[in-house]
């Protein structure tokens, strides 16, 4: 981090990281632990609006962050010993599970009424 490149780079990756992780511990808070159901059908609804919403877009933060993390690493990056070519083959799976990230923001947008 020493280099003000490196620092233009991942330093807005951070911070969206914690954006998206007080976002979630927000969805957490509002409606439960996972494993508890809202009692009510507005509420599952809801619930499952942002958590689609929310899981695709920090798949795909993840999956960028720890893209220009390797990078940022130049040939380093493929070393198994910092670990993020594997933390990055272990995280593309993110994109399609549990349902491709499209196709839950369709789900998402779709909710709305214009």
């Amino acid at each position: 981090m020493n280099y003000r490149m490196h620092q233009r780079r991942l330093i807005p990756l951070l911070a969206t990281t914690y954006c998206h992780h007080f976002a979630v511990e927000d969805l957490y808070a509002t409606f439960g632990i996972f494993g508890q159901r809202p009692a009510d059908r507005a509420s599952q609804r809801a619930n499952h609006i942002l958590s689609s919403g929310m899981k695709s877009l920090c798949s795909w933060h993840m999956i960028n962050t720890l893209q220009m993390c390797r990078e940022a690493c130049g040939g380093q990056g493929f070393k198994s010993s910092n670990l993020i070519g594997i933390m990055k083959s272990d995280m593309d799976v993110h994109a399609t599970y549990e349902g491709d990230n499209w196709v839950l923001l369709q789900t998402v947008s779709a909710s709305f009424p214009l």
